[in-house]
């Protein structure tokens, strides 16, 4: 009896700790974002940094963000669109200033993307209320979630 008890004790600790330990495990590939006004900066200026690979998330005409990502990394992900050129980013913010201003506001901002050890992983620029996430993935793969968007209540005519 007292060997039962012993090792379904030792058995419940072993489960603890593995889980612990895999929790803590998925909360570590999780990136994190640091306000950028450089970015926001260049990338409505459309001057893209050359070591970067830029993607667009939404249709042209009223894209949600705008994702560049070190080319040391691979977007683990079809759900972004590449930006071709420094003219199709600056079409694009002017798309997204178009929308962004319809409330009188300006909320498109830049951030940095820090892996969770601290590595800048790339730039994202949208509307700051926009939900931003993205995880590193096996080896040098990133993947980068695409922002819900966000719709303000509708306040009447």
């Amino acid at each position: 009896m007292k060997m039962t008890l012993r090792m379904g004790f030792l058995l419940l600790i072993l489960v603890v700790f593995v889980g612990c330990a895999t929790l803590s495990g998925m909360r570590s590939s999780w990136g994190k974002f640091s306000p950028d006004r450089a970015v926001s900066a260049a990338v409505e200026a459309g001057k893209l940094n050359p070591e970067m690979n830029y993607y667009f998330s939404g249709p042209e005409k009223d894209p949600l963000a705008i994702v560049g990502l070190n080319k040391k990394f691979a977007l683990d992900n079809d759900l972004w669109k590449p930006v071709a050129n420094p003219q199709m980013c600056m079409e694009l913010v002017a798309c997204m200033k178009t929308t962004d201003m319809k409330d009188n506001v300006k909320n498109l901002y830049g951030f940095s993307m820090y892996a969770p050890n601290g590595e800048k992983v790339g730039e994202w620029f949208s509307d700051v209320r926009a939900k931003m996430r993205f995880r590193m993935g096996d080896g040098n793969k990133v993947v980068v979630f695409t922002p819900d968007q966000y719709v303000p209540e509708y306040a009447g005519d």
